[in-house]
């Protein structure tokens, strides 16, 4: 008899397994944290997308333009207008502007036209 209680599990301060396929199986060690030698891995943190990224992503080139354009930074214009000509949406993008939204474009090209890293570009 005394060898049949250990066997199950049943001792005083001893705890049952919980049986596989179970809740309290699936959760088992949650609250565990790492030991001394252990290797702790990092969770994977979502990346936050730029406004003209999700604007690109929505198929909003006008807004996606204005966007880069606003951020005076001719790297992120010019990479939004190459993103824009590889889908075809550069003429998308400058169609029905009033002449307030089309001064920033115009002002883009006339600072950059005479860079060389951007000049094929704005001639495009």
């Amino acid at each position: 008899k005394l060898f049949r209680e250990i066997s199950r599990g049943q001792q005083k301060g001893h705890k049952r397994e919980p049986r596989p396929g179970s809740l309290r199986y699936l959760l088992r060690g949650k609250n565990e944290g790492p030991l001394a030698g252990d290797v702790v891995i990092g969770e994977k943190t979502r990346v936050k997308r730029k406004s003209y990224d999700m604007y690109l992503r929505k198929f909003m080139y006008g807004a996606a333009l204005d966007e880069a354009l606003t951020k005076q930074r001719i790297d992120v214009t010019a990479a939004v207008i190459e993103d824009l000509i590889q889908r075809e949406g550069l003429s998308i993008a400058l169609s029905n502007r009033t002449p307030e939204r089309l001064i920033p474009v115009l002002r883009c090209l006339e600072r950059n036209v005479s860079d060389p890293r951007y000049n094929e570009l704005m001639l495009v």
